[in-house]
């Protein structure tokens, strides 16, 4: 029974950590493709 609650615990924390890594990747191709659009203006 406890090893259920454990692996509970750190599958919302692998949930957790692998939507900051999408929201993290997300807004660097954000700011990459911001400076590229800025580059190509000039």
């Amino acid at each position: 029974m406890e090893k259920l609650y454990h692996y509970e615990i750190y599958g919302s924390y692998g949930t957790l950590h692998y939507n900051s890594l999408l929201i993290l990747t997300f807004c660097v191709i954000l700011i990459f493709a911001l400076h590229v659009i800025n580059e190509y203006r000039k």
